[in-house]
């Protein structure tokens, strides 16, 4: 999904590649690791898994520096993603899949109810239009939504996925 909206911009791989960089060094990147369920091989798993708790660790963070691996009492102080700023991290995974080999640390775990398809793209509708005017509030602009692109190619990557809804 992420290849086909990158394949259809103007700006190189290699500049999309430094500015996410960049985001993410000033504490601004949401990123979002989809499927850590549907990496099928045990210690491929497992070396994603080590790697996203050495970024969570390294730039994940609470601005009073604590981490996902500190203190628990200290890290649930500031558990409100959108109170402490800073990077964020949403990893995704189907229950059976994710307890095989879990994330360490102290993450916040939720459980999403199972969605039909209208569920699904009102979703889509709704997180691409906060996301969007998150984006327009902070750069105070006001422009026609661009995420309208995304919300159409979101949902029809949801169409073709079927299979993995019900699981």
């Amino acid at each position: 999904m992420g290849k086909s909206i990158v394949d259809d911009s103007s700006i190189s791989l290699d500049s999309l590649s430094c500015a996410l960089q960049d985001y993410i060094k000033q504490g601004q990147a949401l990123i979002i690791l989809d499927g850590l369920d549907e990496i099928p091989v045990s210690y491929q798993r497992s070396k994603i898994i080590n790697l996203v708790e050495n970024f969570v660790d390294s730039y994940i963070q609470t601005p009073m520096g604590t981490s996902a691996f500190d203190d628990r009492y200290l890290s649930r102080l500031f558990d409100n993603p959108s109170k402490s700023g800073g990077n964020q991290l949403i990893v995704t995974s189907r229950i059976v899949g994710y307890h095989v080999a879990p994330l360490a640390g102290q993450f916040a775990h939720y459980t999403i109810r199972p969605m039909n398809m209208e569920h699904m793209k009102d979703f889509v509708d709704y997180w691409f239009f906060r996301v969007h005017q998150c984006i327009l509030d902070t750069l105070d602009l006001s422009l026609i939504n661009q995420g309208e692109i995304h919300d159409e190619a979101l949902k029809k990557e949801l169409e073709k996925n079927r299979t993995y809804r019900t699981s």
